[in-house]
């Protein structure tokens, strides 16, 4: 196992994450804001960035085979507190998203008395 490359490796999955963090944060600010018109750009930054992710750790695991090194075990733990940073915000993103679209779908329904009669006037 070179440990040297696994460091890299780990160091680099770990810059991966903290870019993802910052763009769900940057997503979030979006959402409460509703500018809906960078939230697609958002998304793909951060499918990008999970893919980038995703072969590293592919690599990694190929490096490190089964085998633990207590060399790395710093950043690892660095890792799993960044990971659980992305797992929160997404998962407040989440909710914002589940309100933002219950208000709209009560807001449709109040302007359209519970979809009894149309939105738009198509007489007019």
């Amino acid at each position: 196992m070179n440990e040297n490359r696994l460091q890299e490796i780990i160091q680099s999955e770990m810059q991966f994450v903290e870019e993802l963090s910052g763009l769900l944060q940057r997503q979030q600010h979006a959402i409460i804001h509703f500018q809906d018109g960078s939230l697609m750009g958002f998304v793909e930054e951060e499918q990008r960035l999970l893919r980038s992710i995703e072969s590293l750790e592919k690599e990694r695991v190929k490096v490190m085979g089964n085998g633990s090194d207590q060399s790395v075990e710093p950043l690892k733990q660095k890792m799993k507190i960044l990971a659980q940073q992305v797992l929160d915000t997404n998962k407040q993103n989440r909710v914002l998203i589940d309100n933002a679209l219950l208000f709209v779908r009560q807001l449709i329904c109040a302007l359209t008395e519970n979809f009894t009669r149309q939105l738009v006037d198509t007489k007019v």
